[in-house]
């Protein structure tokens, strides 16, 4: 990776700077010596299929704790993935009933960013080799198992892989699937966290471009995922993994875009949070 990735675009003033890590400072000392948070015990079973594996997400605040249970409905459902999924969460008591979950409770943001930075704090609580982190707003419509055979092999180019995105820049990492051979890439998401943490940009994904280097991250192989931007004619293939987009809720009733998501990407538990 080139030095090019140090300046991912427009960076913030230092006085947004100072506020973010004044934030950030303010939300890890709640998390440290508040009462009730961490990471909940919990009975985890590996999956049969790929048990060196564990699945994550992000689920802070009520939207996207909601889009979060419906993920894993999917991730068990037609991604047939029966193994430990990870949840960091300010609201743990949705999460309780899961089975085979393990729960990081943590204390309420509204600062995007720090609710942002809980990708990388989860990570700290992994116990098992290998992680896969998914966004809240993604549906598996197929075996992740296939999926992970296929991307599995990948991790010897590099211990960090993401999909390419073009935010902030052409040729940057989607901060949305996550893959990562946990020990020898926790160095890559340390650094990308300390970036994150001194708010310099403005985006998770700006932090990582900013942080890549020889070692990592590098590009997943663009198949198995796909940014849902229009609902695709019934006839089309989707991917395993889909993104369900902002501007596409934006763009859609929301009666048509229940209907297809019920009907082409297999959504069993339909969240109730489409703003």
């Amino acid at each position: 990776m080139s030095a090019a990735t140090e300046n991912p675009g427009d960076e913030r003033p230092l006085s947004r700077r100072l506020r973010h890590r004044r934030r950030d400072l303010l939300w890890r000392s709640r998390l440290r010596w508040g009462r009730g948070y961490g990471k909940r015990a919990a009975q985890v079973r590996p999956d049969p299929a790929c048990p060196e594996l564990a699945i994550g997400a992000v689920a802070m605040g009520h939207k996207y704790a909601d889009w979060c249970l419906s993920m894993i409905a999917s991730l068990r459902g037609r991604g047939e993935y029966s193994g430990p999924v990870y949840v960091i969460t300010d609201l743990p008591e949705l999460f309780e009933a899961l089975d085979n979950v393990v729960i990081v409770a943590v204390p309420p943001t509204r600062h995007r960013l720090i609710a942002k930075s809980c990708k990388q704090v989860l990570m700290e609580y992994v116990d098992e080799p290998v992680y896969l982190y998914l966004d809240s707003d993604l549906v598996i419509t197929s075996s992740i198992h296939a999926w992970y055979r296929r991307m599995k092999p990948e991790l010897e180019r590099a211990p960090v892989l993401c999909y390419s995105d073009v935010k902030p820049c052409p040729g940057a990492f989607h901060g949305g699937v996550v893959l990562v051979n946990m020990e020898k890439g926790m160095p890559i998401i340390r650094r990308w966290y300390g970036m994150v943490r001194t708010g310099r940009w403005g985006s998770d994904q700006a932090c990582l471009y900013a942080v890549a280097g020889d070692d990592g991250p590098a590009h997943l192989p663009q198949e198995g995922f796909m940014f849902l931007r229009h609902i695709v004619d019934n006839d089309q293939q989707v991917a395993c993994i889909v993104h369900i987009t902002n501007g596409i809720i934006r763009e859609y009733a929301r009666p048509q875009l229940e209907h297809y998501m019920a009907n082409q990407l297999g959504v069993t538990r339909m969240p109730s949070s489409f703003d």
